[in-house]
């Protein structure tokens, strides 16, 4: 197992940065079209930005979430790896401050 060291969204943030409701998220996690979220077992439930990033892009191409999740996984198999990350909070990422 490799450990990812990026960005962790929330629920609030996904919201803004998809623009879908809660309950069309939850019923798109059902449905297996977006990414699964993750948790810390205190209900905190959390995305990894380059899972939301890989979602948004495969919307833009016309693909299934599903379809691409492989190739998110395998670019962050290798620690080396910079992760991709989203831009919230008009446009500024943590790196760009």
């Amino acid at each position: 197992m490799f450990m990812r060291y990026e960005q962790q969204l929330s629920m609030r943030e996904v919201i803004k940065i998809t623009g879908l409701s809660r309950s069309s998220i939850n019923r798109r996690i059902k449905e297996g079209s977006f990414p699964k979220p993750h948790s810390d077992g205190n209900r905190r439930k959390w995305w990894f930005a380059s899972d939301i990033d890989a979602y948004q892009a495969a919307c833009k191409a016309g693909k299934k979430y599903s379809a691409v999740q492989a190739d998110v996984i395998e670019q962050f198999s290798s620690p080396t790896v910079e992760p991709t990350i989203a831009k919230i909070n008009g446009g500024v990422g943590p790196r760009d401050s």
